[in-house]
């Protein structure tokens, strides 16, 4: 019970930690395919953007990773208010491969500007997939399924974070999106049950695994961003990464 105050406390001023929010349909995202994106200002301040765009350019493998499309932008400064939102639209160029790409988010609060990364997978159909039945809310339960239909009943497990700004290498070749965050502590590697159910456990004989955010009722959750990621353990001590989730926290 002491954990699981100290949790929704850390929770509770998360808000803090990343300025914005990012919403992405569809994510992961068709080779090819067409993303929009909604940008939503998470403390409740002005925020000022140096550019018409949401995000400046897409990058390759990690943040800051080099560039794989730039977006044209103008350039002209704007204001968005507290809690407000801001849209985009972007179409992955022609022979962009699958993978992991990573959004970057430049905005200016009271002070210097701040860049924030915001991971995006093209989808590969090979690769486990982590796919959401709804929206995260304020005090709901957000409903996932991890799937990898040649992995049955293999271990898996899945960690959450405010932030993917940095990111860390769970192996030498394979690249976790996550923040290792006061969230991300309390997801993995003992996650609070209560609030991160189903996050360890074994595909089904369909290599499938349903799990769930029970989002507490914490009124400055909302607006805030959430990520979410899941990884296959295989028998020879291999990783399998799922695409990462990003969410916007309803009210």
């Amino acid at each position: 019970m002491k954990r699981l105050a100290v949790v929704l406390c850390l929770l509770s001023s998360a808000v803090f930690a990343q300025g914005v929010a990012l919403q992405m349909t569809p994510d992961p995202l068709p080779a090819g395919g067409a993303l929009s994106v909604v940008l939503t200002e998470s403390n409740g301040v002005n925020i000022t953007f140096l550019s018409s765009c949401v995000f400046t350019s897409v990058h390759a493998g990690t943040p800051n990773g080099p560039i794989a499309s730039s977006v044209l932008c103008a350039q002209a400064l704007s204001t968005l208010g507290p809690h407000g939102t801001r849209a985009q639209t972007w179409t992955a160029p022609s022979g962009m491969a699958p993978g992991l790409y990573y959004l970057k988010v430049v905005y200016r609060p009271a002070g210097p500007p701040i860049t924030e990364w915001f991971p995006l997978t093209i989808l590969d159909p090979a690769q486990p997939l982590l796919s959401a039945a709804n929206n995260a809310q304020v005090g709901q339960t957000l409903s996932l399924s991890l799937t990898d239909p040649g992995s049955p009943g293999a271990g898996y497990l899945c960690a959450g974070s405010i932030t993917t700004n940095q990111g860390f290498n769970a192996t030498p070749t394979v690249f976790c999106s996550l923040d290792m965050d006061s969230v991300f502590a309390f997801s993995y590697p003992s996650p609070i049950t209560s609030v991160f159910s189903g996050f360890q456990g074994a595909l089904d004989g369909n290599g499938g695994a349903g799990l769930s955010v029970h989002c507490p009722n914490i009124p400055s959750l909302a607006h805030s961003p959430f990520h979410v990621q899941g990884a296959i353990l295989g028998a020879a001590g291999q990783i399998g990464l799922s695409n990462p989730l990003s969410f916007t926290i309803l009210p």
